[in-house]
Order: C-alpha cells, then sequence, then structure tokens
C-alpha cells in the first residue's frame, strides 16, 4: 500500500511523512505541518482527532462510522467468497472460521464466507482470538485449541489474517492434526516471511494492497484540488489466492483415494498417466475411475490436471524460473503445452498471470 502512495507523492511532488518510518503518530499529528492525511483508521478516537484536525482525509482501514471520510480498502466480502471457493474446490465439507474482534474486517470477511457455504446447509463453528496474545499466550492457545479439538475433520479453517493463521497451523500441529489432510488453513495477507515461518508453508489470499495505496493517494490529491469526493466506499477485489502447503489437497474419507491423491502430488512432476497412479497403488484403472467419479465428481485425469495448474500457480509467483522448468515441475511436457492448458484452465497465459501477481517483466 505504502509502494501505491509514495508512487502517487513522487509524481505530485509532495513531501511524505508516515508512522511506519517513525515520522509521525496520529496523536502528534498538527494541522500546520500537513496538507492532508491517509489513514488506515481503526478506532473511534483516531477518528476523532482527524476530524478535529480539520484537513482532507482519506481513510484506507475498515473503521467507517460516520462522520466518514472517503474510504478506500479491500472487498472483504469477496475476500471470504474466494477462500469458501477455494475449499469447495478441494471437496471439503466441513469448515471453520477464525477471526478477532480487534478486526473491522473480520465480520465482513466471515460474512463473504458464510453466504456461500450457506447452500451446504450446516453452520460455522467460529472462534474469535485477540491478534496480539502478548500477555495471554497460553489462554489463547488453549481456546484455539479446544476450538479445533471439536472441528468436523477433514475441515477447512478460513482465518482472518495470516498472523492468526499461523497461530492456527502451531496449535494443529501441536494437536497432531495433519495439514492439510486433517485441516487445511487459510489466511489473508501474503506476507511471505511471516508464512514461511509457519509449521507448514501458508496460503494466502493476496490483497490489490497497492492498487489501494494508488487510489487512495488519487483521491487526497483531488481532495487538495478543492474537488468534492464522495463518501461511499471504493473496495478492491482480491488479485487472487496463493495455494501452499497449508492447503494443497482435496479432502477425502476413503483412504485409498486419499493415498491415491498424495501419491499424485509426489509424483507430479513425473508427467503421470492415470495409469501411473493406478500401477502405483496396486489398483486397476477402472477402479480408480469408479472411486474418483464417486468421491470427487471429476477423473483421476482432471484431477492430475488441477495439481498442474494448482502447481503452476505457485511456481509463477514465488520463484523467478523460466517457463521450461515451470512447465517441467508441473509434469508438463513443454513450456508451450504449460501455456495452452493455462489459458484454458485462467484465461491468461502463464506469463501474464505472473505479472498480474509480482508486477515483474516479461520474462
Amino acid at each position: 500500500m505504502m509502494q501505491g502512495i509514495a508512487g502517487v507523492a513522487r509524481d505530485r511532488g509532495w513531501e511524505l511523512s508516515a508512522d511506519a518510518w517513525g515520522d509521525v503518530s496520529a496523536v502528534g499529528l498538527r494541522r500546520e505541518d500537513f496538507s492532508g492525511v491517509i489513514a488506515a483508521i481503526s478506532s473511534h478516537e483516531v477518528k476523532r482527532m482527524l476530524r478535529e484536525l480539520d484537513l482532507p482525509v482519506v481513510n484506507v482501514g475498515r473503521y467507517w462510522e460516520s462522520p466518514r471520510f472517503p474510504r478506500v480498502s479491500s472487498d472483504d466480502l469477496a475476500i471470504g467468497r474466494m477462500v469458501a471457493e477455494h475449499f469447495l474446490e478441494r471437496n471439503f465439507w466441513n469448515f471453520g472460521f477464525v477471526g478477532s474482534t480487534a478486526l473491522h474486517s473480520s465480520h465482513e470477511r466471515r460474512k463473504g464466507f458464510a453466504e456461500r457455504l450457506e447452500k451446504l446447509g450446516q453452520g460455522l463453528p467460529q472462534l474469535e482470538t485477540p491478534t496480539d496474545w502478548s500477555g495471554s499466550y497460553e489462554q489463547e492457545q488453549s481456546r484455539m485449541e479446544a476450538w479445533l479439538r471439536q472441528l468436523r475433520l477433514p475441515a477447512g479453517v478460513f482465518v482472518v489474517n495470516d498472523i492468526l493463521a499461523r497461530r492456527v497451523l502451531q496449535c494443529a500441529h501441536r494437536l497432531g492434526l495433519r495439514i492439510p489432510h486433517d485441516c487445511a488453513v487459510v489466511g489473508v495477507g501474503d506476507y511471505e516471511l511471516l508464512n514461511e515461518m509457519a509449521p507448514v508453508s501458508l496460503s494466502s489470499v493476496v490483497q490489490a494492497a497497492e492498487q489501494i495505496g494508488q487510489r487512495a493517494g488519487e483521491t487526497l490529491d483531488r481532495m487538495l484540488s478543492g474537488e468534492e469526493v464522495g463518501v461511499e466506499p471504493v473496495c478492491f477485489p482480491p488479485i487472487g489466492l496463493v495455494t501452499r502447503q497449508s492447503s494443497d489437497t482435496t479432502a477425502v474419507q476413503n483412504e485409498q483415494l486419499a493415498n491415491a491423491l498424495e501419491f499424485i502430488r509426489l509424483h507430479l512432476g513425473e508427467m503421470l498417466s492415470v495409469s501411473d497412479v493406478a500401477a502405483g497403488l496396486s489398483v486397476s484403472r477402472r477402479w480408480l475411475e469408479v472411486k474418483f467419479r464417486e468421491h470427487l465428481d471429476r477423473s483421476p485425469r482432471e484431477m492430475i490436471r488441477q495439481y498442474q495448474m494448482d502447481r503452476a500457480r505457485r511456481l509463477l509467483i514465488e520463484t523467478d524460473w523460466p517457463m521450461s522448468v515451470v512447465a517441467r515441475r508441473c509434469g508438463l511436457r513443454s513450456p508451450e503445452r504449460l501455456s495452452t492448458v493455462f489459458r484454458q484452465e485462467h484465461g491468461v497465459p502463464p506469463r501474464e498471470y505472473r505479472q498480474a501477481f509480482r508486477g515483474l517483466a516479461d520474462r
């Protein structure tokens, strides 16, 4: 988000001060020092202080009680729906949500998640926990472990952000739950370093943070020019969901079928055929076809393709590898074949997909 704001500031010749650099805080703001403010408003107190400044203010947070400032933020309903789709594509039927009453995004993300799952006719177990566990670590850890024990497994658990998602993974690991087979977890924010510090790498929703920062800067520029700006919020949908180990599975109750899916995952780079999977499990190809249709409503070939595309998306986002290496690691014979299949599945070629997530130059 700061990058988006900084780009506008460079174009307009602004001088920026930011709390991220220790330059300023809401408490220390003085009207005579600034022309306008972009703030992640998180409380009534911060809103009151900004209102008293009598300066143009753009809110990039989720606290929007009146009197309202123009607001630019993520579409939290869309984030919740995206995670629900992710779990449904992986055949999950049991779910959970971990939120935080301290986060104004929590309600909307849970709402989007729950609305997409309503048709399944199941309740949504949820846990509210502070984002900051300092001073109450053991208490909150016990609460989270007790909540995880009560889930019907296998379960897809959506967590309001990556900070708490890492806590969920740690607690699940302490309980001996297999991630992602017993409990698949998805967070929000895609904080790369934090996610790599988790017991397993964390799947996460990528927000359109830079675009939000850019729009906030442009909105403030219009206000500084005397233009009337509406207070209807501008919400950017998420860019996508990066699938990592914490949700890289398909939920099934049949043990042999679960073994088949694990075989596909482990041998994906070997240009697998359906016959290879059957031979590796010492079952007939016919048995494999019947069981996949019965439990997953798709063929073994379709599941191999799904795993190939999941891995391709992850490698495109997380590595700088050339397309020839990405294709080989996904079990596809050439970059051309990767491009054809990827375009069929996602509507764009793999290079464009990589650029959309990472802003890389064309490779």
